[in-house]
């Protein structure tokens, strides 16, 4: 069997290697099987994993310019695709529907361990890879890693840059009793806080600013994700979801995120203000919204 050039492969989210679980190749702009680099690299995966081989491709409801005559043209290459792939012993699934549900919902169901797709440079199907990349990232974290809920298997070099500033000067200290109840001196972040207190939920991008300023305003990173993974899991409607494990690793110990500049408290661990919150919303019309009766009916 050819070997893929490693030049040839780009990790978009996770560790290929770790853990077991079906290979699943996602099919989308190479429709054939003799001569498909990522349907080569994915079979050596699986037999790496000694695992088994499934084969997708999403058939998508609508697509820039599509007509019925390629439509026809795709579905007898397709049809062929499939005969090709049932003599080699693999499955082959055609998903119809939009490709970031159907596929993540495939994966789910066969328990991949890893998704490989052919490169396509169209913009739909760049975002169609990211969309999906980035649903899969936090299943396949908390499979592969049973400390999912602590920060105990951080990146290298985030756990090194956070225990280098673990003995760091906050600006601010709270107890999570003031945390739970919105009493900081950041009124953007307690306009956040009452919301999702009140709402059950948060907009993503104040998630982001919510969590990293905990890190920012307890003792340890380690409180800090204690803290924000027990307000979330309490109040969100989405709480106790992978994504809300993932989304707060990624916040405070830098899970799926790369090194930034150095400064104090977060070492490297990526920074926010509400300065860039500014850039891209109005906050004060937030804050001014954001004054619901203080009340919560969770229970």
């Amino acid at each position: 069997m050819l070997e893929v050039d490693p030049r040839r492969v780009l990790l978009l989210g996770g560790d290929p290697y770790a853990g077991g679980g079906t290979v699943l190749y996602w099919m989308s702009r190479d429709h054939r099987v003799a001569d498909n680099w990522a349907l080569l690299r994915a079979l050596a995966l699986a037999q790496e994993r000694r695992a088994r081989l499934h084969v997708a491709f999403c058939l998508a409801p609508r697509f820039p310019g599509a007509t019925r005559r390629a439509y026809d043209f795709m579905f007898r290459g397709l049809r062929e695709v499939e005969q090709d792939l049932r003599r080699r012993g693999i499955g082959f699934h055609l998903l119809p529907g939009d490709p970031v549900e159907t596929l993540s919902a495939l994966a789910a169901r066969l328990k991949a361990g890893a998704v490989v797709t052919d490169f396509d440079p169209l913009r739909v199907k760049r975002a169609w890879r990211e969309a999906v990349a980035s649903r899969l990232a936090s299943p396949l974290f908390e499979r592969h890693n049973p400390d999912y809920d602590s920060l105990k298997r951080l990146p290298a070099w985030a756990r090194e840059t956070l225990d280098r500033h673990a003995a760091d000067r906050r600006p601010y200290r709270y107890r999570r009793a003031e945390l739970e109840a919105g009493e900081t001196h950041d009124p953007l972040w307690n306009a956040a806080q009452r919301e999702m207190v009140v709402h059950g939920k948060m907009h993503n991008y104040l998630r982001m600013y919510w969590a990293k300023k905990i890190l920012e305003w307890t003792g340890s990173a380690d409180e800090a994700f204690e803290i924000a993974l027990a307000l979330n899991d309490r109040y969100e409607l989405d709480g106790r979801d992978p994504n809300g494990f993932v989304g707060i690793a990624w916040a405070i110990g830098g899970v799926h995120d790369r090194a930034w500049t150095e400064r104090p408290v977060f070492g490297k661990i990526r920074y926010m203000n509400d300065r860039g919150c500014r850039r891209k919303f109005d906050v004060d019309a937030y804050i001014r919204g954001s004054r619901w009766k203080t009340e919560s009916t969770m229970c």
